[in-house]
Parts: structure tokens; sequence; C-alpha cells
């Protein structure tokens, strides 16, 4: 498999999973409003739209190959703060290393990580 194969496989997995969860957001607005007060207060709103913005539409801009490298720096600072917000920092070094291994958030920073640097 060519890496240019690889790079359009790994756009369209992330393009999909992105506008999934940006979609799911917007359908559970409020209950996603209450958990983004919890963690960033009185930002939750706009931060909520800002996150469903960068998650639909740059799902979609990955699906269309438009502006690949932008779009995925923008997504992997999402998947940063996901991760800092939903990472346990609790337990012993190995258990923290295990939760960060198989944390979510990071394996997309990877995947996202592979489509930045093979993009064009």
């Amino acid at each position: 498999m060519d890496k240019h194969c690889t790079v359009s496989l790994l756009r369209w997995f992330f393009g999909v999973a992105f506008v999934i969860m940006g979609v799911s957001k917007l359908f559970s607005f409020s209950m996603m409003q209450g958990f983004f007060s919890q963690v960033f207060g009185s930002l939750a709103t706009v931060l909520l739209v800002v996150t469903i913005i960068a998650e639909l539409g740059g799902g979609l801009l990955l699906l269309a190959d438009k502006w690949t490298k932008h779009v995925s720096l923008v997504l992997m600072v999402v998947m940063v703060v996901a991760f800092f917000v939903t990472m346990k920092w609790e337990g012993n070094v190995l258990t923290i290393l295990q939760s960060i291994v198989g944390s979510v958030p990071i394996l997309y920073l990877v995947g996202l990580l592979g489509i930045y640097y093979g993009s064009k």
C-alpha cells in the first residue's frame, strides 16, 4: 500500500469519526453543555460551539481532502484538550501510563499526526 492510499484511508476514517462526534455533540447539545460547564465554567457554550464546528467542519474537510494539514492541526489541538480534560491522573505510574496509551484522544492524535505528515 503506498503512502497516498494510507493517508487517504486515515483521512476517511478520521473524517467520518469527527463528523460523527460533531453531530453527536450537536444532537446532545444541552447534555454536552452541562459537561462543558463543569470543565470550562462560563466559557462552556462558546467552547462547545467551537468544538462542534471544529469536529464537524474538520471531518467534512478531511473527507473532501481540503486544507488537510491545517485541519489536522486544529483537530490535534481539540484532541490534546480532550486528553487533558478526560485523563485521570490517579494511581501508580504504571496505571497512569496504561491510561495514557489507551486514551482515545491520544490514539486520534497519532492518526492525525499521520495525516499531517503524510499530506501534501
